[in-house]
This record gives structure tokens, C-alpha cells and sequence, in this order.
């Protein structure tokens, strides 16, 4: 193989380790923010629902 095609090669070796990293990266980024946004969506549900039993009229 020639120069160019070694030079060629790891030009492409190297764009799909960078392309692996970035989704690994986006990946891992929107798991947390998921992560997040659920246990923001558990607290909020678990404090209406005790704001509903305390307004609650006892009969």
C-alpha cells in the first residue's frame, strides 16, 4: 500500500474513534438528564399527591 492509503486509513481510524466518543458522550448526557428530569417528575407527583391528602375534609 501506498503513502496515501496508510495516511487515508488512519485519517478514518481516527473520525470513527472521535464518532464513537462524541455518541458515547451525547449518550451518557442525555441518560443523566432523563435520570433527572424522572426523579423531578417522582417528587413533584409525590408532593401533590401529600398536598391533596392534607386538603382533604375528613368525614
Amino acid at each position: 500500500m501506498s503513502l496515501w492509503a496508510y495516511l487515508w486509513l488512519s485519517l478514518l481510524a481516527i473520525s470513527a474513534v472521535a464518532f464513537l466518543g462524541l455518541l458515547i458522550g451525547v449518550g451518557g448526557g442525555a441518560v443523566r438528564e432523563l435520570k433527572e428530569t424522572l426523579l423531578e417528575l417522582r417528587s413533584g407527583s409525590q408532593q401533590s399527591a401529600s398536598e391533596e391528602a392534607e386538603t382533604e375534609p375528613e368525614v
